[in-house]
């Protein structure tokens, strides 16, 4: 018995620590949270609530949070930049009034963006503290 409980416990810490923590994969369901937001405010056709939304979860969340430093870190600052500029796209496609299906295609590739990145950042151990101010 005492060995089954050994080996029960041993593989409850190797997946507990396979795991680690899931920090940037929450941020990043928050920040998908707004960019759907986003997307509903824009169909509605209350375009200054979508830019706002997008704002707030480019500045607000992947900016403030520290992803965006994280990612450059990790993934290298030419990637990173490249999913920063998706935000930016997003913003522009709803200022023109651009068709649904453009801002719809936009919203998922960057909510697909933060959901892959998250997750390369957690497995990674990259610990939000270490991108606080003044360190």
């Amino acid at each position: 018995m005492k060995f089954y409980t050994v080996v029960f416990f041993f593989f409850f810490y190797l997946s507990a620590s396979a795991s680690g923590s899931q920090y940037w994969s929450n941020l990043a369901g928050n920040i998908n949270e707004l960019i759907q937001q986003a997307e509903i405010y824009a169909v509605q056709g209350n375009a200054k609530e979508a830019k706002r939304t997008i704002v707030k979860a480019y500045f607000g969340l992947f900016e403030d949070k520290k992803m965006e430093a994280a990612m450059r870190m990790e993934l290298g600052a030419q990637y990173t930049y490249k999913v920063e500029k998706k935000f930016g796209t997003m913003r522009k496609l709803i200022s023109k009034k651009a068709p649904q299906t453009e801002i719809e295609q936009i919203s998922r590739e960057i909510q697909e963006a933060m959901k892959h990145n998250a997750l390369k950042l957690d497995q990674a151990g990259i610990p939000a503290e270490v991108f606080q101010v003044n360190q």
